[in-house]
């Protein structure tokens, strides 16, 4: 499944999951179906480790270290506090809104002008950095906003003084929108080139100009990836960790580096547990208003000027009613896109497609700084290095790099293997044997984790592993990662699953095929390339995960993200830039495997034909 497609479905089918509980097949017989036990190991699995901690976080909130609501009280009570959750919701709020500013041309012209050159250049900008590490991102700001880094030498060079950047919340905000900006592109371009383009060309011959047609007929029929894209940046974005804490410092600091702290540092539990309630309730509270303001169905408001009304123009517009943000968009716009018609601006040629080309260097280009880096003879992080050296290449041949990066590779196997197997036969399961209420709980189960920030599962992992002794252990950390990749494959395998054609199913099962030979021979197969896609997401999500590697490894399990993080929060260890380019190098290999075993078009098992022709028997 591509890229922009997985994740315009990500967030729509946590949200809207009683929407999907369809039955497919002959035998497929609902929720007592014995297809259904096939989802019971991921559903108990995703229970016992993601839905148990976050009940006991809950509980921790309101038990330690007396029964009551002190922690919150002293949450809501603390002036610091407070302006760090507003600090979250603002930052998080305003990443999310330049990423939709930033990201819809790029969005269209990768839309409008796909199979060009310069849409396939605009998807490699896009996808390249969103596969590749947080934490190599960061690094990569981390150098160009640092008092030595490029833009303060460009300063410097044209007589300026230097500026502080690095620290700052415009650093977070900087950094933020860069890492946000995949997750709101993709779905937009899946869903701009499901627009129906006689909508612009009705809308054009109602009198209404290139910029009044966009804002009237094109943005409210985006409304779907908005919502989408809006809700997963600003998930996200208040959920981030990594980026605040690295970026920002203590000016920059986002409630998920507040709640790090209180475990870290302080060892309070208690006010970690609840800060992490709030955060989890701040995320529901804004994607519900999300979910109502961005409702409504595809529609068309076309106002032509009165003036041309005169010359028999009307407006048009479909009975669809769209949401109050779309139609509070589109009036704030009208006025701007109909001064644009008059002047005819709106008509200039390469305007939008130069506006998109440059932001796609500007998205991938960050990342070209860590290869220079890695040669770099400085112990700083200066860039364009001084001199070169193989120095940190010699660093990261020690076993204080190489062991956590054997770690990350050996826990990303064992969660692929495991997420995999659970995620298959789960997807499996709920799509041909649930239905109904069973079968939008069992999705609900299944899907919660991408429901909240991942620094919210991760405290909730640590309380609730810490007196198990499931912390800095192996079993832990493939335990929680596990968590986060079932999701990925559930959800890439069932939505190839439910456009599968039962045919071949049905017809192996009038030869007398019982369940496990037709999920075998017939079902596999057909999802060959699907579940490989799940495999890729599943070691990537496991091998750059961050949040939970820095709470649950340690002095005996420590993974490559929590020596990287340790590397840029502690030491400013040039080795990170040779890290970094093992990372994308890892996740460039893992990417290109997966292409190409899964490659090749899908045919279905050459010993089944559909059940219209004549079936073979068996001698």
């Amino acid at each position: 499944m591509p890229t922009s497609k997985f994740l315009n479905m990500k967030l729509d089918s946590a949200f809207s999951a009683a929407r999907h509980g369809r039955r497919f097949g002959a035998w497929a017989g609902g929720a007592a179906s014995p297809v259904a036990w096939l989802a019971v190991p991921a559903l108990g699995f995703m229970a016992l480790v993601y839905a148990v901690p976050l009940l006991a976080l809950l509980t921790r909130s309101v038990s330690d270290p007396e029964p009551g609501l002190e922690n919150y009280r002293r949450i809501l009570q603390h002036a610091g506090y407070l302006r760090t959750i507003g600090r979250t919701l603002g930052l998080a709020a305003l990443s999310t809104v330049f990423a939709l500013l930033l990201g819809y041309p790029i969005a269209y012209v990768m839309a409008m002008r796909a199979g060009t050159r310069l849409a396939r250049f605009l998807t490699f900008c896009i996808v390249a950095p969103y596969v590749t590490s947080l934490l190599v991102r960061t690094f990569s700001w981390q150098v160009l906003l640092g008092r030595v880094g490029p833009f303060n030498q460009l300063l410097h060079a044209v007589g300026l003084a230097r500026f502080e950047l690095l620290f700052t919340p415009a650093a977070v905000l900087i950094g933020l929108t860069h890492f946000l900006l995949p997750m709101m592109i993709l779905p937009l371009v899946s869903v701009m080139r499901g627009i129906d383009p006689t909508l612009r060309r009705a809308a054009a011959s109602l009198g209404a100009g290139p910029a009044v047609t966009f804002v009237r007929v094109f943005v409210p029929a985006s409304v779907p990836g908005i919502r989408t894209g809006t809700a997963l940046c600003f998930i996200y974005g208040v959920g981030a960790f990594v980026i605040p804490a690295l970026l920002g410092g203590n000016s920059g600091r986002m409630l998920g580096a507040l709640v790090q702290t209180a475990i870290s540092q302080q060892a309070d539990y208690g006010l970690a547990a609840a800060a992490s309630v709030i955060l989890a309730s701040l995320v529901c509270a804004v994607g519900f208003v999300l979910r109502r303001g961005l409702s409504g169905r595809q529609a068309v408001a076309v106002e032509v000027p009165a003036r041309d009304r005169t010359q028999g123009l009307a407006r048009d517009a479909t009975a669809a009613r769209p949401g109050w943000f779309a139609s509070t968009l589109v009036k704030v716009l009208s006025g701007p896109a109909a001064w644009l018609d008059r002047a005819g601006l709106s008509s200039l040629p390469g305007s939008v497609s130069g506006f998109a080309a440059v932001m796609g260097l500007a998205v991938v280009l960050p990342q070209a700084v860590t290869l220079p880096l890695s040669f770099s003879s400085s112990r700083t992080l200066v860039f364009p290095p001084p001199g070169w050296s193989l120095q940190w290449y010699a660093s990261f041949a020690t076993p204080d790099w190489t062991g956590p990066l054997l770690t990350s590779v050996t826990v990303g196997l064992a969660v692929t293997a495991l997420a995999v197997l659970l995620g298959s036969l789960a997807a499996f399961g709920v799509t041909r044997g649930l239905s109904g209420r069973t079968g939008a709980i069992a999705r609900l189960l299944l899907l919660l984790p991408l429901l909240f920030p991942t620094i919210v599962a991760a405290t909730a992992f640590f309380i609730a592993f810490l007196p198990l002794h499931l912390d800095d252990t192996w079993i832990g950390l493939v335990a929680a990662h596990t968590t986060l990749a079932v999701p990925f494959v559930f959800l890439i395998v069932s939505g190839h699953l439910s456009a599968l054609n039962p045919t071949y199913e049905r017809a192996a099962s009038s030869l007398g095929a019982g369940n496990g030979a037709i999920l075998r021979r017939i079902v596999l197969p057909l999802l060959k390339r699907s579940v490989l896609t799940g495999a890729f997401f599943a070691f990537t999500t496991s091998f750059d995960e961050a949040a939970i590697s820095i709470m649950l490894s340690g002095l005996n399990v420590k993974t490559l993200p929590r020596r990287m993080y340790e590397a840029l929060a502690w030491e400013s260890d040039p080795t990170v830039a040779v890290v970094a380019i093992v990372a994308m190098a890892v996740t460039a290999a893992a990417t290109l495997l997966s292409g190409r075993w899964s490659s090749g078009r899908q045919r279905p098992p050459a010993d089944v034909r559909p059940e219209t022709s004549t079936p073979r028997t068996e001698p």
